[in-house]
């Protein structure tokens, strides 16, 4: 009877070996496929995002060459025009802190 439960102890885990050896080839595929879904997913993201970041720059690069060029061309007018923003973004500033 000992034989028995040893032979059928070692068929159980013969069993078990395989069927976790099925598990785990299961989950290599399912994370092989998993991770090239993820690859496609940044390669088509990052084009778009790269674009649009260097679209993005090439306005902020534009837009900081014509301010710079205005301030070169009307200093005083540019001088009083901050100065005018600074006094009015300080009275904002204290009127919301009394409120």
């Amino acid at each position: 009877m000992e034989a028995n439960v040893n032979k059928a102890v070692k068929t159980t885990e013969k069993n078990v070996s395989q069927a976790a050896d099925v598990l785990v080839e299961k989950f290599k595929e399912g994370g092989k496929a998993v991770n090239k879904k993820i690859e496609q997913a940044d390669s088509s993201l990052s084009g778009g995002f790269s674009a649009n970041f260097d679209d993005i720059r090439e306005r902020a690069i534009d837009g900081y060459e014509q301010t710079l060029s205005i301030v070169k061309k009307y200093p005083l007018y540019s001088f009083l025009g901050a100065a005018a923003v600074g006094v009015l973004a300080t009275s904002l500033i204290r009127r919301s802190r009394r409120s």
